[in-house]
């Protein structure tokens, strides 16, 4: 059945000569070789057209419409594969060696071109009798009858298929290399000989935000970063003017506003004679590369800075030991002072003695093992340093050894806190062993594990070192001590104090500690510390020269008695007691005491509680007593210091003087004592060696003894004072040779006051010091003005001698007044000479030096001694009456 209808089916058309000139088949390879025949011009040509269509793969084919039938050469079936058969005779035939998918499209093409009278120009895929593809160009013209309707096609075809296998892999290839450009993060581009962009704008366009054609007009080195466009174009016109390859990092400015690091790079590509033709480059976007290349400076950074701040010294080293790497603390591995050490063998760091063992560390890191090695090497200093050593392979990820790590750590101070720890250990044996204290420690099994020699010498004969306690003292067990331990073993401490063990017969503090192993005890032996605590005790309430109680056990007592009805107290102080220490000595005076204290006791007995209070002051409370007891007692106390005390082949006197108060409710215990002193200043006013008892007309006469107290304070303000004068008669002239200058007080109220009541109260409150220098003054001012140009003396009070400033006193006197020393005579009493002998003798010289004149005053009363003479040239002396009163009349 024929394909294309047509109306002109009685027209057949056949392929004329091109048909005949095909009929010869043709190899797939090509045209057979010409046969020429130079007698058949014809035949000769049929071959040329025949050998040129093999060449260029071409047939002839025609289609009749009206019939249905197709001829096609033999060349176009042998290119096809396929032998001439009724298949290929018609037109269903010939469309059906075109590929299923290409049938409908040659078929509509051929019956649009018919409708068209138009010529056929189109590709199909045919079916190759192989079974393969053969790509074919069919081109034809229509075949028309006498009235111009299409009754057929003739024409050739081509077989294109290596053209278009070609073709496809250009295709591919072009495809290959746009898809490697699009997925390459570079950005090609290409320049003429003198730097014009020609191509790549486009990315470069998407990748700054800025117009393609900016970069073609030389726009590109806008957008880099002001610090490296410039660098940037001198690079690229260095490159233009040498032909050198480009290369060059810079930031670019991208669509974001943000800068990124690009690398430009671009490579001449120049003609067989060496002209430059074309440039060929990329941009490479290398901000990430720099990013990292950042962090992996401040990565390095950080860690070298950690490196180097490490106490510890750190070097890499090559398999061979060769130092690549050191931070700072590894000099101090240079023990050698060979400086820089990098390059250098780490085994030359070490001096021979060590060497050997760093050799045998390094080698065992070479077969990656870890190794190690602790020594003492000298330094440059001198010191030996201590260092750990740690050498330890450097692996690759296959575990192939390629380097070595050597961390030495500088524990010289550790191994001089050992020493110093073993050192200190052998202190606290020598410490545990010196001690006073008894030490033992036992372990948790009750096992005694160390005992110190004190410990060896309270318990020795009972216990040893190795002895379980409970084995070797069964009745230990249960026992205070005992229970103890099993506390301390459960962390809690304790503390024992006077402790009895009647097993050894002495007292004992014991502190039991807990310690990691078990417990220690210490032992201290208190029983001579409680006999000495005793003994102090006893020295706390008595007096230790004397054995009386003292002051402390006297105020106790008087406490402890508070609510005793009566309550008598009686004062006690001796007379003349100090010129003992002064003349015998303070043994002499301390003898003199003890006696004393014994005959005080004897008088006393078991009565109330005698006491010494201090000095040669005593004191005896009485409580519940009556006042006649108090009398009696404090008679018997006078009494017993009547005859004489022997002391160093002496007979020495002393007396009592005593107060005595009672009182008969406690609401006046309070006042008892200050009414005995009162007492005791009165007899001692009345002129000592007596008792006086408290009364009301006492209280009164003290009180006014205070008033006047007052008054003499003031006045030498109120110029109350005044001198008077009793004259001195040469005998052997019977002129006046001296006046001695006498104080007086004049008082605005009581009129004169002898001075026999303001004087002890002056000497008393210490105003004789200020009193006695106006004396002085005033006597030499007005003894300028006498006309017979006697001597005036003054009496000095022994208390003006205890500043050290008398002859500067004086001399000031003597000065202010204009009188000639030789005018003026000084008084003193024995009683200077007696206190502080050495020191008033040098006042006695100074004053002497000064030209005045210095005079004993009642010599021969109290402890008078013709030896002062031999130390002191008197100018005077004037004898007490009573030392001659009898001269005469005794039996002396």
């Amino acid at each position: 059945m024929s394909l294309l209808a047509s109306s002109s089916a009685a027209s057949i058309l056949s392929l004329d000569a091109l048909v005949d000139m095909s009929a010869a088949p043709h190899s797939e390879d090509g045209p057979r070789g010409s046969r020429l025949n130079p007698e058949d011009p014809l035949e000769q040509c049929r071959r040329d057209i025949e050998d040129a269509f093999g060449f260029a793969r071409l047939a002839a084919w025609s289609f009749d419409l009206s019939s249905g039938r197709a001829e096609m050469t033999d060349a176009g079936l042998a290119m096809l594969g396929r032998s001439r058969d009724a298949s290929c005779s018609s037109l269903d035939g010939a469309f059906s060696l075109v590929h299923p998918d290409d049938r409908a499209r040659a078929v509509a093409h051929l019956t649009e071109a018919a409708a068209l009278n138009r010529s056929l120009d189109d590709t199909f895929r045919m079916i190759h009798g192989d079974g393969t593809l053969v790509h074919a160009r069919f081109r034809g013209h229509p075949v028309t009858d006498t009235n111009g309707v299409v009754v057929g096609f003739r024409g050739i075809w081509q077989d294109i298929t290596a053209r278009v296998t070609i073709e496809e892999r250009l295709r591919e290839t072009e495809e290959n290399h746009r898809r490697a450009l699009e997925l390459n993060a570079q950005i090609p581009w290409t320049a003429a000989p003198d730097g014009r962009i020609l191509e790549g704008c486009l990315r470069w366009s998407l990748l700054t935000g800025l117009p393609a054609e900016s970069a073609q007009e030389g726009g590109w080195a806008d957008v880099i970063h002001p610090d490296d466009a410039e660098a940037a174009r001198a690079a690229w016109a260095r490159s233009l003017a040498t032909g050198e390859t480009f290369d060059f990092d810079h930031r670019l400015k991208v669509a974001d506003g943000s800068f990124r690091w690009m690398r430009s790079r671009a490579v001449a590509w120049r003609s067989d004679k060496g002209d430059i033709l074309r440039w060929y480059g990329s941009l490479d976007d290398i901000d990430d590369r720099k990013v990292a290349e950042r962090r992996l400076r401040a990565s390095e950074a950080f860690s070298r800075s950690i490196v180097e701040s490490s106490g510890d010294g750190i070097a890499v080293l090559d398999l061979d030991a060769t130092i690549r790497f050191v931070n700072g603390p590894a000099a101090a591995l240079d023990v050698q002072g060979i400086g820089d050490v990098v390059g250098r063998s780490w085994l030359d760091l070490w001096p021979p003695d060590v060497r050997a063992e760093a050799e045998a560390a390094l080698t065992a890191a070479r077969s990656g093992l870890n190794a190690s090695l602790s020594t003492h090497v000298p330094t440059p200093a001198g010191a030996p340093a201590w260092c750990n050593v740690a050498v330890n392979p450097i692996k690759r990820p296959s575990g192939e050894v390629q380097g070595v790590l050597v961390v030495a750590r500088d524990v010289t101070d550790k191994h001089m806190a050992w020493l110093e720890a073993e050192a200190a250990a052998i202190r606290l044996a020598e410490v545990l062993e010196s001690t006073a204290d008894g030490i033992l420690t036992i372990d948790r099994s009750g096992c005694i594990t160390y005992m110190n020699g004190n410990a060896v010498t309270l318990l020795g004969k009972r216990l040893k070192v190795g002895d379980t306690l409970l084995k070797a003292h069964p009745a230990y067990a249960g026992t205070p001590v005992h229970d103890a331990c099993l506390a301390a073993f459960d962390g809690f401490p304790s503390t024992m104090t006077n402790l009895f063990l009647p097993s050894l017969g002495i007292t004992v503090d014991l502190n039991i500690r807990p310690t990691r192993d078990g417990v220690s005890i210490f032992i201290r032996d208190i029983s001579e510390a409680l006999e000495t605590k005793r003994a102090i005790t006893r020295l706390a309430h008595h007096d230790a020269l004397t054995g009386l109680f003292n002051r402390a056990r006297y105020t106790a007592f008087l406490d402890e008695h508070r609510s005793a009805g009566a309550l008598g107290i009686i004062l006690m102080d001796l007379d003349a007691f100090k010129e003992v220490n002064n003349t015998l000595g303070h043994v002499a005076g301390d003898a003199v005491l003890v006696a004393v204290a014994e005959r005080f006791r004897a008088a006393v007995g078991e009565q109330g509680l005698l006491a010494r209070l201090g000095g040669d002051e005593f004191a005896l409370a009485l409580p519940g007593a009556s006042l006649d007891d108090c009398v009696g007692l404090a008679e018997r106390l006078l009494d017993s210091l009547r005859g004489p005390i022997r002391v160093e082949r002496h007979d020495v006197r002393v007396g009592v003087t005593i107060g005595v108060s009672h009182v008969t409710t406690k609401r006046l215990h309070g006042t008892a004592s200050k009414r005995a002193d009162i007492a005791l200043h009165q007899a001692k006013a009345d002129g000592g060696r007596r008792i006086r008892v408290y009364d009301a007309d006492l209280q009164r006469r003290i009180g006014a003894r205070q008033d006047l107290k007052l008054d003499l304070a003031s006045a030498i303000e109120r110029d109350e004072l005044f001198a008077a004068y009793q004259p001195m008669l040469d005998i052997r002239t019977g002129c006046i040779g001296a006046r001695e200058a006498l104080m007086r007080w004049r008082h605005p109220t009581r009129g004169l006051v002898s001075p026999v009541e303001f004087i002890p109260i002056a000497e008393e409150s210490g105003l004789i010091a200020e009193m006695g220098e106006w004396i002085l003054r005033r006597a030499c001012r007005e003894a300028t003005g006498w006309l017979d140009g006697a001597v005036v003396s003054v009496n000095l009070s022994p208390v003006q001698f205890q500043s050290g400033q008398l002859p500067k006193k004086v001399a000031g006197a003597l000065a202010d007044a204009g009188l000639p020393p030789s005018r003026l005579e000084l008084e003193i009493t024995e009683s200077v000479l007696l206190r502080d002998s050495d020191d008033n003798l040098a006042i006695l010289h100074a004053l002497k030096a000064l030209g005045v004149k210095i005079a004993l005053d009642d010599f021969g009363t109290g402890f008078s001694s013709l030896s002062y003479m031999r130390n002191f040239p008197f100018d005077k002396i004037k004898i007490d009456r009573a030392f001659v009163g009898d001269i005469g009349t005794g039996n002396h």
